[in-house]
Formats: C-alpha cells, structure tokens, sequence
C-alpha cells in the first residue's frame, strides 16, 4: 500500500495534457510507465529504466547460441569419448552428452538405426556404428 502511495505523489507531477499517452504497467510489484518527459520506460517510484526487449531479437540470439553450443566438430562422427565434466565421466558420443549406454540399451533392445536417430536427432549412423562396435567387442 505504502509503494502505491508513493506511486500516486510521483504521478501527481505528470501534467494534465500528458495523461493521455500514458501507460502504466506493473513489473514485480511495481509499477512502470512510459515517462513522458524522458521518453522512457522507468519505474514510478525509484525513476529505474526498464528495458524493452523484443522477444524476436532474444528468440534470434538463443537460436544461434544453442546451435554454436551443440554444434559438433568436423571429424567426431562415431567418436566415443570420456571428459572428466562431461556426463560423471560416462562414455558419451563426441560433440554431444548422449551416453553410450543409452544408445547401447537402444541396440539391446532391437532397434533399427532410423528409430535411434529418431530418438536422437544429433546422431550419425557412423555413431551408432561405434556403439555397436564396443557391444560387439563386449
């Protein structure tokens, strides 16, 4: 109660004339508004700039973070690997954190290649073939 009390005095100083392009908004518990004055999007009380982010240019950004995170390297195609951070050490497709022991009870089981790539749409054939590899060496 005391925050909208304090939001009323602030408001209180916008002059008449400019009530009509005002937009009040509530962040948090807060409220915001285009200031007229500043031309700003801030809170009320405190006089904090909010930022406008459209979400296209934050959908855009992720887009292109998530593929150069999860983008795999030329050559690691039915490569298994074991990083000490990586999955507790498990055995894992190189470029990817998908354990080999997840593909492999996948094999157990008596699924085609097409259906684990289904499953798992980063994977090769060439990776398959690796795990396939070590359950026939087993």
């Amino acid at each position: 109660m005391q925050h909208l009390r304090s939001v009323g005095k602030q408001l209180r100083e916008i002059a008449d004339e400019d009530w009509a392009g005002v937009t009040l908004y509530v962040l948090n518990r807060r409220v915001v508004f285009d200031n007229p004055h500043t031309s700003a999007r801030e809170e009320v009380v405190s006089g904090q700039g909010i930022l406008g982010i459209p979400l296209e240019v934050v959908r855009g950004d992720m887009k292109s973070a998530v593929a150069k995170e999860f983008s795999r390297g030329q050559g690691q195609e039915g490569q298994i690997v074991k990083a000490r951070r990586v999955v507790h050490a498990e055995p894992v497709i190189a470029g990817t954190r998908i354990m080999v022991k997840s593909i492999l009870a996948f094999i157990q089981d008596g699924y085609d290649d097409d259906t684990i790539i289904a499953e798992y749409p980063s994977l090769t054939r060439a990776d398959i073939a690796a795990v396939r590899a070590i359950d026939e060496a087993a």
